[in-house]
């Protein structure tokens, strides 16, 4: 079929359906189908463990929605003058829609840390290969005055140790690295509970992991610095830094966890859950993309939930968080920047530095 002067060409159809892609790449299940009848995915279909914030950059669901089987069109529908478009995801193998890329795949420093590679397809146009970047994965440490340590006890000499990140450019991973992005990298199909974290990883395979995303394993100064909200945020550098107890509070004082330490007869809410799971959340299910546990800069699961383990470089031999889902609400664990030298099974995340 010959096309005339005045149609437009595949890359201007795809241009123009590029930022429709990418909402759906970005924001995921955006409908609210999951757990519906609209839903027909098999293979995200038996987890108690997700919830939407898990679709957000997430290979699987688009393939599931490449299938229709999300409860959507699976087309971007583009107008160019007075003709409609449809552009589709190619599929690459069978039931697979793109192709999961590291930075150790893809060697080239210009291109995308991670992402997914697809084909967008246009019918008597052609195809276009684009790489869909995963800017769901780590969240930007701002630059300005830290201190690392936990917030020290009535009459205990405080450990001051303050730095500072200017001129540096972190991101740190939101979420503990789940099965399924275990299971990307060693491109393995779907795992049982995708969303839950991987445990019982090694160091090496866990720096293995985070190096093939040009990235490292995550240190305890950082994650303090993420965790520990600044007592005002327009002042970068400021002379003395009063650490908080909690990510969203200064103290324990009217939270659940006073509550508990109050009430023998108190018992844990899905709003206290949602915040921070712990021992008592047992009769909930456990939602690590849930978005209410959350920093001040935007890293997720700050207290409760699955043990986690990072490098430590002020104080090598603390390296477990020491609050957990295994630790009742009642335990002085649940504090932030409070570690222990010895866990069990736990997970991991990643940060990256950018050298500008």
């Amino acid at each position: 079929m010959s096309q005339s002067e005045s149609d437009p060409s595949l890359t201007e159809v795809v241009l123009s359906a590029i930022p429709q892609v990418q909402e759906r790449w970005s924001e995921g299940d955006m409908e609210s189908n999951w757990g519906s009848a609209k839903w027909t995915c098999r293979s995200l279909n038996k987890s108690e463990h997700i919830s939407n914030g898990f679709f957000k950059c997430q290979p699987a669901y688009l393939d599931c929605f490449a299938r229709g089987e999300v409860g959507v069109d699976p087309h971007f529908k583009v107008n160019l003058g007075k003709k409609e478009y449809q552009v589709k995801l190619r599929e690459l193998s069978p039931g697979s829609f793109g192709k999961w890329l590291t930075k150790s795949d893809l060697l080239d420093e210009n291109l995308p840390v991670s992402g997914l590679l697809v084909h967008l397809e246009v019918k008597d146009l052609g195809v276009w290969p684009v790489i869909l970047e995963d800017i769901c994965r780590d969240q930007y440490l701002p630059q300005r005055f830290y201190s690392y340590g936990s917030r020290p006890e009535k009459g205990e000499i405080p450990l001051e140790m303050m730095w500072d990140n200017f001129g540096r450019f972190i991101f740190i991973d939101k979420y503990l690295v789940s099965r399924m992005d275990w299971a990307l990298w060693k491109k393995n199909p779907i795992p049982q509970d995708p969303a839950l974290p991987i445990v019982g990883i090694s160091v090496i395979e866990q720096e293995a992991y985070c190096a093939s995303r040009d990235a490292r394993r995550l240190d305890a100064l950082f994650w303090d610095a993420a965790t520990m909200t600044p007592p005002d945020l327009k002042r970068d550098k400021p002379q003395f830094i009063t650490k908080p107890w909690l990510p969203w509070s200064r103290d324990r004082r009217e939270t659940f966890f006073e509550l508990a330490l109050k009430d023998p007869n108190w018992r844990a809410t899905l709003n206290d859950c949602k915040k921070a799971y712990v021992k008592e959340c047992q009769g909930f299910p456990y939602l690590p993309f849930e978005m209410d546990n959350i920093s001040w800069m935007g890293v997720n699961h700050v207290v409760g939930g699955t043990p986690e383990v990072m490098r430590n470089s002020i104080e090598g031999e603390l390296v477990y968080k020491a609050s957990s889902k295994f630790e009742s609400a009642r335990s002085s664990a649940h504090q932030l920047g409070v570690r222990k030298a010895e866990g069990m099974d736990s997970g991991f995340r990643c940060y990256r530095e950018i050298f500008k």
